[in-house]
């Protein structure tokens, strides 16, 4: 993967916040920014869409059921 380098301008408590969880991941800054626009590795996309096939799959299984009006009102049920 190619990497561009270029300047943002943050709010200095955002900075703040993705300095310290940089610091305590013990991970550099740029990766802490890369994850939060999500082009995070392709082996982290792969585990995660791994994760929810396989909750898919249990739920299939035991027939899990959602909501009966998720279709229509899945806003309120996702975004808060």
């Amino acid at each position: 993967m190619n990497f561009v380098t270029t300047n943002i301008r943050l709010p200095e408590d955002e900075y703040l916040r993705l300095k310290f969880e940089a610091a305590k991941k013990r991970k550099s800054f740029a990766a802490i920014v890369r994850e939060k626009l999500g082009t995070g590795s392709i082996k982290q996309q792969a585990r995660i869409t791994k994760n929810l096939l396989n909750l898919a799959e249990k739920a299939e299984k035991e027939n899990w059921k959602g909501p009966v009006d998720l279709a229509t009102r899945h806003d309120d049920y996702f975004i808060k």
